[in-house]
């Protein structure tokens, strides 16, 4: 959200990985933006809604209820900017 108030970024996305669906987003997401830097045409910026459900202590299925349930609509999953132009 910060990096969306500068010019300079060209791609910018919030991605997650609790289900299929949003693990494929993400690999997209993942492969524009490298894509976008091989292209020379900006910076690119993707971020990823994870868990890591050994160090809190559940079990995976809990924990990416969590991040659906809990940080999901916190940290809405979106695409920000694409080609240089604000969202």
């Amino acid at each position: 959200k910060l990096l969306n108030t500068l010019e300079a970024p060209y791609y910018i996305e919030r991605c997650a990985v609790y289900d299929v669906k949003h693990i494929n987003q993400t690999k997209k997401a993942i492969k524009k933006a490298i894509q976008n830097q091989i292209d020379g045409k900006g910076y690119s910026f993707v971020e990823i809604l994870s868990m890591c459900p050994t160090n809190w202590g559940v079990d995976p299925a809990k924990a990416a209820e969590w991040v659906r349930d809990v940080m999901e609509p916190y940290y809405p999953v979106k695409c920000f900017r694409d080609g240089g132009e604000k969202k």
